[in-house]
């Protein structure tokens, strides 16, 4: 990283400009704003959301890794950790193999199941 810039920030306007895209088009085809987009690669949105990061990585033809760029096996580090008790009742995670699973904590429902 340089100058205190996100290597998110670098890898997202660095693989724009490879493909020649615009941040607008990036924007449409990855179905954001322009706005999170220009932040992104300017720094001041330093943990934008994995849903997000997917989405950018399909509108610039590249994994979730190649968005990350050279450094650790998996993008693990661009998104900051949640830990259990923050997370909603119910919500749904992602496992390490992609399947979906309920979060863990109390849910809302019927009593007794």
């Amino acid at each position: 990283m340089s100058d205190g810039v996100p290597r998110i920030a670098q890898r997202v306007k660095e693989l724009r400009g490879r493909s020649g895209l615009t941040q607008q088009a990036v924007a449409m085809a990855a179905g954001l704003s322009v706005s999170v987009v220009s932040q992104i690669e300017q720094g001041t949105n330093a943990d934008p959301r994995l849903s997000t990061l997917l989405a950018l990585a399909a509108a610039l033809g590249v994994s979730l890794d190649e968005l990350a760029g050279p450094g650790p096996q998996d993008a693990r580090h661009l998104v900051a950790p949640v830990a259990e008790d923050e997370r909603p009742a119910g919500e749904v995670t992602s496992t390490p193999l992609g399947e979906k699973r309920p979060a863990r904590g109390k849910r809302k429902g019927r009593a007794g199941q």
